[in-house]
């Protein structure tokens, strides 16, 4: 049986400064990160994740953070909450039915250092026929 991949580089590194708290928390869980002077470098060496579960608290505490900057992300996250109650410790966010693309065009649009971001991803798998 094959296995599929989706290998993803993000091009340039992000500064820290340009994204909030929320988009931050997203991109390096379903992205790997490396340090890049004041930002990070985004990559995805087998594939970018689509399903991130973390602890509700993490979450909302991003959220609010995140809250006086217009970012598609917290329209999203607020989606994506909506049926969560307040017992659940855990909560597993779904990227599969959009896509991460929406966080980088909003860090673009708000940056005055960046004007473009590239997303190269090649599609591969381990039995070539």
């Amino acid at each position: 049986m094959a296995d599929y991949h989706s290998p993803t580089v993000v091009q340039p590194a992000i500064l820290n400064t340009d994204m909030t708290a929320l988009e931050r928390l997203l991109l390096t869980n379903i992205f790997e990160t490396a340090t890049d002077g004041d930002g990070l470098y985004f990559f995805a060496e087998t594939s970018p994740n689509t399903q991130i579960e973390l602890p509700i608290e993490t979450i909302r505490s991003a959220l609010a953070d995140s809250e006086d900057v217009h970012s598609e992300a917290v329209a999203f996250v607020r989606e994506q909450l909506k049926d969560v109650g307040d017992e659940d410790g855990y909560v597993c966010l779904d990227i599969s039915q959009t896509s991460f693309e929406f966080l980088f065009q909003d860090i673009v649009k708000r940056s005055a250092t960046l004007d473009h971001v590239t997303i190269v991803t090649s599609f591969t798998c381990t039995k070539m026929r």
